[in-house]
């Protein structure tokens, strides 16, 4: 995952993740079915908890085979022949499993109940390299409540969502990142911490609950959530509450992070969460026989943009970051973002201007991506250094900004579907009549989109608005349509 510009070379033998301290490989391991089961549909908060339930009941989706713990028994038979079970995943009857018996892959197959079985992760691949772009701090587009980070939420119009009291209370943001270094002390989440608003954390890489620690990239894409600085920053969703998982391992580059950032979503829907945010993606790896290529990008190949292309039919809404490849050779989206039922996330500047840094769509089979654009060049986030903000690029910042105010707008339409409130996201933005591959949809407008919702399923031809009222020689008319009409 490349988080941004300025690159940090970091050796992976001088950090001591627990992949590498314990086993020499690992897998991903797909099962054929989930018979044997001790887990069943009928006794659900066994493996989700009350809220995840609740929210699919409001959405009207009914629990599914795919919602049910892999087997036990199944786990068993991997133990047997010397694995160790990391993680499992209930959507995709899969489990993460280490061991240091080189004839592993080969036994595991060997299994009856094993679809197919891959190796993710191999330690010991040497130097990888970690970009990020810390520019200094600046002056934007002022106001006074907001101050630098103003022009950010304003470009969408979600201070109009804030102004009308939708700030994110009542929701739950899942953020799967880096570490979170400095999110435990800094002022801009002192409000945060004050009301308990982190609701649980986790750290993948370790097995520990511990994420204030090794990279500051979570931390600033938390603060465009909800950092709070009056004069200097308001993040997009400043009073919703959050779970912040890590699952990036910044120290190497392995498919082993697809199925970390697989269980950490997992573990977002049994807790409960609404929306999910992610920076990350996965092109090219430490070893090149992993690596993806554009013809994976179809939703439906990769580990990890399965999993996503599977949030929305559980009720939540996972935005995502469109990547920083699009003046590399890459050139194109980075899974997940190529998922189904999703928001991919692209960048623009303060002025609504593509980025030149943001990755292009389409996707291998042909739908656009990104879905839709914010702010991701000369973002305000909170600095590492206490009470100051500083401006960074790239798509990782893009996205969170969207998710804030994605999670507000869906705070006031709170009976809407996920499928529902991306749909009047997309529909809003600049580009809807006519997307292109670098811009997707376009900028948002959750004024407009909150009309949308508002509207529904009426029977009404005008969307819009006239003014000045009263106006006496002439006015203007501004309207929205799903479809071309006449004007008489």
């Amino acid at each position: 995952m490349k988080i941004a510009f300025i690159t940090l070379v970091l050796l992976c033998a001088s950090l001591y993740y627990s992949f590498a301290q314990i086993a020499p490989h690992v897998y991903w391991v797909q099962f054929t079915d989930k018979n044997n089961n001790t887990f069943s549909l009928s006794r659900p908060l066994e493996f989700l908890s009350q809220r995840s339930l609740d929210r699919r009941a409001r959405q009207g989706i009914i629990l599914a085979d795919n919602d049910l713990p892999v087997s036990p028994a199944y786990l068993d038979s991997v133990r047997k022949i010397g694995g160790k079970i990391l993680f499992t995943s209930r959507w995709q009857n899969a489990a993460t499993v280490f061991s240091g018996d080189s004839n592993f892959l080969q036994k595991v197959n060997q299994i009856s109940i094993v679809i197919n079985a891959i190796k993710v992760y191999s330690p010991g691949l040497g130097v990888h390299s970690v970009s990020m772009d810390l520019l200094a701090a600046g002056d934007v587009y002022t106001s006074a409540s907001y101050g630098d980070s103003y022009n950010q939420v304003h470009m969408m119009n979600g201070d109009e969502l804030h102004n009308s009291g939708y700030t994110g209370q009542n929701m739950i943001i899942a953020q799967l990142d880096a570490g979170f270094l400095y999110a435990d002390v800094l002022s801009a989440f002192k409000p945060l911490r004050d009301r308990n608003g982190v609701l649980g954390t986790h750290n993948f890489l370790t097995g520990t609950d511990s994420v204030f620690t090794q990279d500051l990239h979570g931390m600033e894409v938390l603060s465009v959530m909800c950092g709070y600085l009056p004069g200097q920053l308001i993040g997009s969703a400043p009073d919703a509450d959050y779970y912040l998982f890590h699952t990036e391992n910044a120290a190497s580059e392995t498919e082993s992070e697809e199925a970390t950032w697989t269980a950490g979503m997992e573990k977002a829907d049994s807790g409960g969460a609404d929306v999910i945010n992610s920076s990350l993606g996965y092109t090219t790896f430490d070893d090149p026989a992993m690596n993806h290529s554009y013809y994976d990008l179809d939703g439906h190949t990769t580990i990890i943009s399965k999993e996503a292309s599977l949030v929305a039919s559980k009720g939540m809404i996972l935005v995502n970051s469109a990547g920083n490849e699009g003046n590399s050779p890459w050139h194109y989206i980075s899974p997940p973002s190529d998922a189904e039922n999703i928001l991919a996330a692209g960048a623009v500047d303060k002025n609504g201007i593509f980025s030149y840094f943001s990755s292009y769509g389409p996707t291998y089979d042909g739908r656009i991506k990104p879905d839709v654009c914010a702010q991701g060049y000369h973002t305000v986030v909170a600095s590492s250094v206490d009470q100051q903000v500083s401006q960074v690029n790239g798509t990782s910042l893009s996205a969170p900004l969207l998710t804030g105010l994605v999670t507000c707008l869906w705070q006031e339409f709170r009976n809407k579907t996920s499928y529902q409130i991306m749909d009047a996201v997309k529909r809003s933005a600049s580009l809807y009549s006519h997307p292109d591959d670098s811009l997707g949809y376009g900028i948002p407008d959750f004024s407009l989109a909150r009309q949308l919702l508002e509207l529904g399923d009426k029977p009404q031809d005008f969307l819009g608005d006239v003014y000045p009222n009263p106006f006496t020689d002439n006015f203007n008319l501004t309207f929205y349509t799903t479809s071309a009409q006449q004007a008489d």
